[in-house]
């Protein structure tokens, strides 16, 4: 039987990242399938493109082609990868994000055993650039696409992070493409912090085509995290920007869209708010600064929220 073709779509922006993207490459040289192609597509960065296929000639992938983007944005670099894919699967990773060895295994072998299956997902854990910061809430963890809850078990979610999220060929080709009113566009200040593309995506899937996107726990990645991401402006924008990317999705989708957020919400409210104030008074006073990112992170999302609403 022929083993099925992994198309992996990497999209990026900047010189500054091409460390990562060699980080990147050579987790998946070091995969244990081996069957895969890899895309690259530049956002609208010719220098970038020559640099990143320089590399290749490093890294030495069999099956290897890059793209130029002229129209800015995630979902638009996306979109233009997967119209060039020949793979079975599709497999949407952040050019900062490393693989497990056993990735592109793990993903076919769970594809497999799981027919109903329109797109998969997985754990992502944080590579700390630099020493981890103790008093940041493992609840906040969202904000850098990194796993804030430890889950063991396969499982039908809602929806992955692009860090580590794929789907089948065929599926895509029924739901379409991303929505780029939706995706991060890194040069345009209005949709800088806009992070919706991957939920209303997944959300598609399972409303045109009745598929379930599954959760692995053993299809890993680490994704890295520089200081920037804990820092209170990052919080501040990236959560007003998934506040308002939440209503307009809300918006788009007949089906309940938020109980994700629902959910999310009684964890911060009923359990992680309560445990920190329990451990500020018995003396641990980082738990000072967690709660405060806390209440600033849910304050920013609703913010986001009611600005969409007001404005639509």
């Amino acid at each position: 039987m022929k083993e099925p073709i992994i198309s992996f779509i990497i999209g990026s922006f900047t010189l500054d990242r091409l460390n990562d993207i060699e980080d990147l490459f050579v987790s998946i040289k070091n995969q244990t399938y081996s069957n895969y192609e890899v895309i690259f597509v530049s956002d609208n960065n010719e220098e970038l493109q020559k640099a990143v296929d320089k590399l290749n000639k490093k890294i030495k992938f069999k099956n290897y082609y890059s793209f130029l983007n002229f129209e800015k944005g995630l979902s638009h670099v996306r979109n233009l990868g997967v119209s060039k894919a020949k793979g079975e699967y599709i497999a949407f990773i952040d050019d900062d994000a490393i693989l497990s060895k056993d990735w592109t295994k793990i993903l076919v072998e769970t594809y497999e055993k799981y027919p109903n299956s329109g797109g998969l997902t997985g754990t992502i854990k944080p590579y700390w650039i630099e020493k981890k910061p103790l008093w940041y809430p493992k609840e906040l963890y969202w904000i850098f696409s990194c796993s804030y809850q430890e889950i063991n078990t396969i499982q039908n979610v809602r929806n992955g992070f692009g860090a580590n999220l794929s789907f089948r060929k065929r599926i895509m080709d029924l739901v379409g493409t991303f929505n780029s009113e939706l995706g991060y566009n890194l040069s345009d200040k209005k949709s800088k912090f806009l992070d919706g593309e991957e939920v209303d995506y997944c959300i598609k899937v399972k409303e045109k085509t009745g598929m379930d996107i599954i959760f692995n726990p053993k299809l890993e990645i680490q994704h890295k995290v520089y200081p920037f991401r804990y820092t209170l402006k990052f919080l501040i924008k990236k959560c007003y920007g998934d506040g308002y990317a939440k209503g307009l999705i809300k918006s788009l989708h007949k089906s309940e869209t938020i109980s994700t957020e629902n959910d999310y919400l009684k964890l911060i409210l009923f359990k992680t708010i309560p445990e920190n104030i329990l451990s500020l008074l018995k003396g641990d006073l980082k738990k000072i600064k967690s709660i405060s990112f806390i209440f600033l992170a849910v304050i920013f999302v609703g913010l986001g929220y009611l600005k969409f609403q007001i404005s639509n």
